[in-house]
């Protein structure tokens, strides 16, 4: 049970049991081996761009970073990758959603904004109306 970079996830090898069910509640066995040294966005995109992550894979990953760096440059290098690899789906769209509604810090939210403005320009218009009408604290 030990593959090489390029085999160890389960579509890219004849694993015997299935698991599509579990691939959604996990990041794969790359986050388990980045537990062990610093996962970075550099690293991430590395990873990529020699197609040992898939983009699923990616956005996990990327979002891991937002959610839980006490760094402001690296969960910012997280957004940034979003737009840098051109990243445009739903699940991309909720994670800078959520940094503008909801994160503590003014540089992120405005990050968020910036990508979401470049790779969701219609959402994000819909967004900005949104806010406006809803009440202030």
């Amino acid at each position: 049970m030990t593959f090489c970079s390029v085999h160890r996830l389960p579509e890219n090898h004849k694993c015997p049991f299935d698991l599509k069910d579990i691939h959604k509640k996990i990041y794969y066995q790359d986050a388990l081996d980045f537990m062990n040294e610093k996962l970075t966005v550099a690293i991430i995109f590395e990873q990529l761009t020699k197609k040992e992550l898939n983009k699923f894979e990616t956005i996990k990953l990327l979002d891991g970073i937002i959610e839980v760096s006490e760094s402001p440059e690296e969960r910012i290098a997280a957004l940034n990758a979003f737009k840098v690899l051109n990243i445009k789906n739903e699940e991309v769209y909720h994670i800078l959603e959520n940094c503008i509604l909801s994160d503590e810090s003014y540089e992120i939210k405005h990050q968020a904004e910036e990508v979401t403005k470049n790779l969701f320009p219609k959402e994000y218009k819909k967004l900005l109306r949104r806010i406006q009408k809803s009440p202030t604290d």
